[in-house]
C-alpha cells in the first residue's frame, strides 16, 4: 500500500485475512478467546501497516529492527527448535515461566547465528553474482557458463 502498488483487492483481503483469525487459535498453552486472538492478530496487521508509513517512526528502535532482520531464519527455527527444547526443559521439571523465556531466548539467539553465518554472507554473494550479470548484460558480454 506504501509503495503506491495496492490494487482494489488489498485492503479487503487485509481485512478477510484478519477476519480468519476469528477461527483461531488451534490450540495454545492456555485458553484464549477468538475475540482477544482476533485483537492480537488485527494489532499486529495495524503495526504492518504503520511500519509502512510515516506514522510508524516509533517502530525504528534497535532491537526491532534486529528481529527483523533476523525475522525469517526466527521463522525457520522457533517451532521445530523452540518447541524441542521447551519439551525438554518441561521434562526436566523447569517451570514454564522460566523454560518459556529460555526458549525465546534461544530461539533469538539460533536466528541470529543462522543470518550471521548463512543468509547474510548468501545474499552479499547472491547480489555481487547478479550485479555482475547485469554489468555483463548492459556491456554486452554474453557469459559462456549461460550460453
Amino acid at each position: 500500500m506504501h509503495s503506491g502498488r495496492a490494487t482494489r483487492l488489498t485492503v479487503p483481503l487485509l481485512i478477510c485475512a484478519t477476519a480468519m483469525a476469528l477461527y483461531g487459535p488451534h490450540w495454545t498453552f492456555t485458553p484464549i478467546s477468538r475475540v482477544a486472538y482476533m485483537a492480537i492478530i488485527a494489532g499486529f496487521a495495524l503495526l504492518v501497516l504503520l511500519a509502512t508509513t510515516h506514522h510508524g517512526q516509533f517502530l525504528c528502535l534497535a532491537p526491532l529492527r534486529f528481529l527483523g532482520r533476523i525475522s525469517y531464519p526466527l521463522y525457520l527455527v522457533h517451532q521445530g527448535a523452540g518447541f524441542a527444547l521447551l519439551d525438554r526443559l518441561r521434562a526436566a521439571a523447569v517451570p514454564l515461566v522460566v523454560a518459556v523465556p529460555i526458549t525465546i531466548t534461544a530461539a533469538i539467539m539460533l536466528a541470529w547465528v543462522i543470518s550471521t553465518s548463512v543468509e547474510w554472507p548468501a545474499q552479499r554473494w547472491l547480489r555481487a553474482r547478479i550485479a555482475g550479470y547485469q554489468r555483463s548484460a548492459r556491456a554486452g558480454e554474453i557469459n559462456p557458463r549461460l550460453s
